[in-house]
């Protein structure tokens, strides 16, 4: 399931793909999600990875590092078309 992330302003980053063992991780603290590039799809998108910090804000998913974030919605958006 997506869920939308914010940055620490508010602001919208977009919709990450995080589980419902990972929402309810949020509920007790923060969550550090590490992605990367799938082996069989590193020759067409490039070994892409990296990771970022999530804490819950009252309704709203808020990211330490919202670069990081969009960086990682880019990837799985292409991976998605790939």
């Amino acid at each position: 399931m997506k869920t939308e992330i914010y940055d620490s302003n508010g602001e919208h980053l977009g919709a990450f793909p995080l589980t419902e063992s990972h929402l309810k991780r949020l509920k007790s603290g923060a969550l550090t999600v590490t992605y990367h590039t799938p082996q069989r799809l590193r020759e067409a998108l490039g070994d892409r990875h990296g990771s970022f910090e999530l804490t819950r804000d009252g309704e709203r998913i808020v990211a330490s590092n919202p670069a990081e974030v969009k960086r990682a919605i880019e990837l799985f958006e292409a991976i998605e078309n790939a």
